[in-house]
């Protein structure tokens, strides 16, 4: 049985699609899509989510800044993605496409796509010793940061092709860290939280993660951290839907705190892992 699929969702109803021949994950399902706005998170438990209700506001957000007219209907695509879900075996990863204009596939008009794809968990030795993240070619920069347009998984690949780093980092044209081409960042100096506040994606895991760390009596600021600040930061970590926290030990080449991963990226970890084992919830309730 096949782990890939890919579907044109008509109202609540689902149409597989062909396969692209080289397709691996969710991304290079979508590759040969309009361009359009997109959402990618993973499954917990085989057919439940954390915060889908949260990435579903985020592309409504996304649709308005966009300037687009249509409208989604977002029970839906809740019952879409619950069917996809509940058929698949295991857990996996999700993204779904929203156009601007309808397009037609398997004989009908829709606006609507989804892929599913195997959850890769975080390799156990990232876990362990953090992530080593490099910084990105210089002027690489989501044109528009507040909207997720599906063209940007296009343009980040220029990082994807180096491959000498776990993740890259965008820099403001001060030097300044905005987020990483597929994550957003935080830097650790004491119990305060280091984030940037503007031009950067609005992070679903990472809104989650600010609320974990403030019930833990961590503060949090907003403000950039620079390329030059990195080796007074205590530690540091990434945060994404698929990949959740990741922590980070060392930054293009700089080592981040005492070169191991440390004990507040430890804590929200644990948290983050209870959060989603008593807050996933089915993407419908019947």
């Amino acid at each position: 049985m096949s782990e890939l699929f890919k579907y044109a969702v008509h109202g609540s109803r689902l149409v597989p699609l062909e396969l692209p021949e080289l397709g691996r994950d969710v991304h290079e399902l979508m590759q040969d899509m309009p361009a359009g706005i997109y959402s990618a998170l993973r499954s917990y438990h085989g057919y439940r989510f954390v915060k889908l209700d949260a990435h579903l506001a985020r592309s409504e957000r996304c649709i308005e800044r966009a300037g687009w007219s249509v409208r989604f209907d977002r029970d839906d695509l809740c019952q879409a993605i619950d069917i996809a879900a509940r058929a698949y075996a295991g857990d996996f990863r999700l993204r779904f496409d929203l156009l601007e204009h309808p397009i037609s596939r398997a004989g009908e008009q829709t606006q609507v796509f989804m892929a599913l794809a195997p959850h890769a968990p975080v390799p156990d030795r990232i876990v362990r010793e953090g992530a080593h993240l490099g910084l990105a070619p210089d002027g690489l920069r989501r044109r528009e940061p507040l909207i997720k347009f599906t063209r940007w998984v296009a343009e980040r690949r220029v990082c994807e092709r180096e491959a000498s780093a776990y993740e890259y980092l965008l820099l403001d044209d001060d030097g300044r860290i905005l987020e990483g081409v597929s994550s957003n960042f935080f830097g650790i100096s004491g119990r305060a939280l280091l984030t940037t506040a503007s031009d950067a994606l609005e992070g679903v895991t990472a809104r989650l993660v600010i609320e974990l760390a403030r019930a833990r009596g961590l503060s949090v600021a907003y403000e950039r951290v620079s390329v030059a600040q990195l080796g007074r930061l205590d530690e540091a970590f990434i945060t994404s839907s698929t990949r959740e926290i990741v922590p980070v030990t060392r930054i293009a080449g700089t080592p981040i705190g005492t070169g191991q991963v440390g004990p507040i990226v430890a804590e929200l970890r644990a948290d983050y892992t209870s959060y989603a084992e008593t807050h996933s919830m089915p993407a419908w309730v019947r």
